[in-house]
């Protein structure tokens, strides 16, 4: 499985395949595709929420809200 990091965030194998599903729409097809695709994200921790941000540096691009495993 190819190592997906977005800052110092590693995204599980759960979490890549969700987004992989997620982003088919944007014609993300395979693991190369989405590192790509989250090259510019930035990563925060919301702990009131339990999710993982991964936010969009453009406003075109989605965010997303991965809750704790």
């Amino acid at each position: 499985m190819t190592k997906i990091m977005v800052e110092q965030f590693e995204l599980s194998e759960d979490y890549i395949n969700r987004l992989l599903i997620n982003l088919q729409h944007a014609g993300v097809k395979n693991t190369t595709d989405l590192k790509r695709y989250l090259k510019d994200y930035s990563y925060a921790k919301d702990t009131s929420r339990k999710c993982h941000l991964l936010i969009s540096p453009d406003d075109k691009k989605e965010s997303f809200a991965l809750p704790y495993e």
